[in-house]
């Protein structure tokens, strides 16, 4: 099976998807928050599934600068992610082998900051697979529907699928036209993500060969389009 004869580009989302760390992320953004707003308990009821930094932020501190929380965010984040700390989720490594092998761009499509992303895949040794070019931040929008618009322009020419771990990143798949992976590692149940209807949904990243040749499919399959 062949790929197609474009660029093509796999973007992943990070927390629940590439990685699992155990929850710093969040105890570094409540410091942050707490310390540098005054505000106690600043993520309580707050849900980080699919969620972008920016749009955590805008919840709870609404017009509020950020670029102190920011700062001492990616301080915090950096002192928590100790020897131990997380690690890549089942099958993940794999699978950038195989797509990397056969001559797919990695990207990122994630919520996270790009400090925070650089910090968290540094930490579990696979930020250096990922080409910074097709990548999209929390720094380009709060909405990811809207990230996505900025990840296909720099994806331009390229056939484009999406992996992820919530509704989130079924929503702005379809808002941009491309295909859209989900696995069920992250928050959201197999049920609630079923309803999305994705174009294909799966328990985690571990079958590789069965991974790669959807993707193989998907992609060649894929017609760009201007967002909705």
């Amino acid at each position: 099976m062949t790929l197609p004869t474009q660029p093509s580009v796999v973007l992943f989302d990070i927390d629940g998807t590439l990685v699992s760390l155990g929850g710093v992320g969040r105890a570094a953004m409540q410091r942050a928050m707490t310390e540098e707003w005054g505000i106690a308990d600043p993520l309580a009821g707050v849900s980080f599934a699919g969620a972008t930094d920016g749009g955590v932020a805008a919840r709870v501190g609404g017009e509020r600068p950020r670029d102190g929380v920011w700062r001492r965010y990616l301080h915090y984040l950096s002192g928590l992610l100790g020897p131990g700390r997380g690690a890549p989720l089942p099958g993940v490594v794999r699978l950038l082998d195989a797509l990397s092998e056969r001559g797919v761009a990695l990207g990122l499509l994630t919520g996270n900051l790009s400090g925070s992303a650089r910090l968290k895949l540094e930490h579990v040794g696979l930020w250096s697979r990922f080409e910074l070019g097709y990548c999209a931040f929390a720094e380009d929008h709060d909405d990811r529907r809207v990230m996505a618009e900025r990840a296909l322009e720099r994806c331009a020419g390229a056939s484009v699928v999406i992996i992820g771990d919530s509704a989130s990143d079924v929503s702005a798949a379809k808002h941009i036209g491309v295909p859209v992976l989900v696995t069920t590692t992250g928050p959201q149940s197999r049920e609630e993500l079923e309803v999305l209807e994705p174009d294909h949904l799966v328990s985690d990243l571990t079958d590789t060969s069965a991974l790669v040749e959807w993707l193989t499919l998907a992609l060649s399959a894929t017609k760009l389009r201007e967002p909705a």
